[in-house]
């Protein structure tokens, strides 16, 4: 994703591994931001990648929800586009297929 300086606060909650995570924080403090950039992340793991259909991410309204499969899906399109252009050997490890992000329903 792009380059950001991220606050500790917001570094820690996207690279914290191994469980369950709950970010609050005030409006406008970035917790889309953080989370799109968490999601990516794991996704994308060279190491260790993670299925989207495994990841459970709930926001408080429809429109951050909405905001969200935005960010996470133009980010996913960039990289997938890189890697085709770069054709860098370890994109082919990474599976970018994220059809899933369009099935899904806001209730």
């Amino acid at each position: 994703m792009a380059n950001k300086n991220w606050n500790p606060e917001q570094l820690s909650a996207i690279t914290s591994l191994g469980g369950n995570l709950l970010v609050s924080a005030a409006a406008g403090s970035g917790k889309t931001a953080v989370l799109v950039e968490r999601v990516i992340r794991m996704l994308t793991d060279p190491e260790s990648p993670v299925d989207a259909d495994r990841l459970l991410v709930v926001t408080f309204t429809n429109l951050a929800a909405a905001e969200m499969k935005s960010r996470i899906s133009a980010a996913l399109s960039e990289l997938s586009a890189l890697c085709g252009a770069l054709a860098h050997a370890g994109c082919g490890s990474v599976n970018l297929d994220f059809s899933l992000l369009n099935d899904l329903s806001y209730y």
